[in-house]
């Protein structure tokens, strides 16, 4: 939807840009941003990393939405608190 401008749910061509997602926390409003808390080996969450802001999109006619994150490569995999999941590999013709 980000590069399409067209919804994948409805088709709808108007599509909402917001750049900085915002994260009101008690009185204060703050850029909301991808926080992962890192696990220790009794499967506690412990310390929390930054990486990267939150952007999103929305249809304008049935709202879905989708997040996006500056810069997905910085994230760490440890394989507990974030793994990668990997997909069949594209087939047919490269373009």
């Amino acid at each position: 939807m980000r590069q399409t401008h067209v919804c994948p749910k409805c088709q709808h061509n108007r599509i909402l840009l917001i750049e900085t997602v915002n994260d009101r926390s008690g009185e204060y409003d703050r850029n909301y941003e991808m926080h992962i808390a890192q696990m220790d080996d009794e499967n506690r969450y412990g310390a929390k990393s930054m990486f990267g802001k939150v952007s999103a999109v929305v249809c304008k006619s049935c709202g879905h939405t989708e997040l996006f994150v500056a810069k997905p490569s910085s994230i760490p995999i440890d394989g507990m608190a974030v793994r990668e999941l990997v997909g069949h590999e594209p087939q047919g013709p490269y373009r």
